[in-house]
């Protein structure tokens, strides 16, 4: 089964602002014109994403499942397509960037042999952020389309299983945590730390990242005693889907254990951020089901898995101009030996990025796995330095 290693890259979360009446009754529209069913789909696990096949007018295309944003298609499909516009409003993306976008009626769009009709969907620019664009997406499988049905995701098989089936059929060992939901049909679930509850905690299949918790609450444990060693990451960030880097700092650190209702996640990498959220450096080791129809999300626990939190602690980034060292975390070997942030990115391994590699190739890299790191930098006084880096755990 894959890891995901939450500093590789940045989260992709999607955050609805501003929603209007006339925006969150759009989001209610739409319909699943289907009897009794329970369709399995295969997925691609990139980078610890879910990259699933959809059809729009006879044509198949990449989209990603995120249950942190709504449904999604680029503005290329909709310059081809030309969807009903519906309204306009502004996104905000996990880096808080704000952005005008057009929201459209989907006619119909299929998954599997199943139609999704008249779905409300944004107009997204899914060139703009690096990242999402070598994932050669063409749009997002978003909440307020998966509100029609229960979904049970499986990333050990790669399988996702959705229809109106029941939830009585799984096994004992299943853990069952009610969740709420917003406007956007978000998921959110409360989490317990010691005597600490956390609201509205969202679970984020469209986030490779572990727990995020916002900065003051992170602050809030810390006084309690319930945090303590924490590393730094400093840097620049270009996670959200508009993809505008800001710069950021940021804490990290391990936790034994959270609770959700009868749920205990053991052994968790904890990050301050914006954001109130899990992903699927955590949901990846669960059989997750998401049950609309009572209002629970299942969770099996798949045999063997745990958490990998080994990192070489620093992450690259993509300007017009060259790859640059975007973060490094403080307590890590790179930092140790001396990378730093802003330092331009020559090679990495096999990768030469002045002689025709990309930052796309650095992406699918990174889906390797790989343990060790050989990266060559210029450094802010134009000197070439070469730094040899073996994937560990923070000290």
């Amino acid at each position: 089964m894959k890891k995901v290693n939450s500093w590789l890259l940045p989260l992709i979360v999607l955050f609805q602002l501003g929603c209007t009446m006339q925006l969150s009754n759009a989001f209610q529209q739409g319909s699943l014109q289907s009897n009794e069913f329970r369709e399995i789909i295969h997925f691609e696990n990139k980078i610890g994403l879910i990259i699933l096949p959809v059809k729009l007018k006879g044509k198949t295309y990449n989209f990603l499942f995120d249950t942190g944003a709504p449904l999604s298609i680029s503005k290329e499909l909709q310059t081809m397509i030309s969807y009903k516009k519906i309204t306009s409003g502004h996104i905000v993306d996990s880096d808080k960037n704000r952005k005008k976008v057009n929201y459209v009626q989907v006619d119909s769009l299929f998954l599997g042999n199943i139609p999704f009709i008249n779905q409300t969907a944004f107009v997204g620019d899914f060139q703009s952020n690096p990242v999402i664009k070598c994932l050669n997406i063409d749009g997002i499988i978003g909440s307020n389309l998966m509100r029609h049905c229960n979904w049970t995701i499986d990333f050990q098989n790669q399988e996702l299983t959705f229809g109106n089936y029941p939830t009585s059929d799984l096994t004992k060992e299943s853990i069952h945590v009610p969740f709420k939901k917003d406007m956007q049909y978000d998921l959110l679930i409360d989490i317990k730390k010691g005597n600490t509850v956390i609201k509205n905690v969202k679970i984020d299949f469209g986030s490779n990242g572990s727990l995020q918790l916002p900065s003051a609450i992170f602050n809030d444990l810390k006084k309690q005693g319930l945090i303590e060693k924490t590393n730094i990451n400093k840097g620049f960030r270009q996670g959200g889907i508009i993809g505008n880097p800001v710069e950021f700092t940021q804490e990290i650190t391990l936790i034994d254990d959270i609770q959700s209702g009868q749920l205990t996640l053991n052994d968790i990498e904890l990050k301050s951020g914006f954001s109130k959220l899990i992903g699927t450096e955590i949901l990846s080791n669960y059989r997750v089901t998401i049950d609309w129809t009572n209002k629970n999300l299942v969770f099996q626990k798949i045999p063997g898995a745990k958490q990998d939190h080994s990192t070489f602690g620093f992450r690259i980034g993509y300007s017009k101009e060259n790859l640059y060292i975007q973060s490094v975390t403080e307590g890590s070997s790179a930092y140790q030996q001396g990378l730093r942030t802003n330092m331009v990115v020559t090679n990495l391994n096999s990768l030469d990025f002045y002689n025709g590699a990309d930052f796309c190739d650095y992406i699918d890299f990174l889906d390797k796995k790989p343990k060790d790191i050989e990266v060559k930098v210029i450094d802010r006084d134009r000197m070439e330095k070469t730094f040899f880096i073996t994937k560990g755990v923070l000290q």
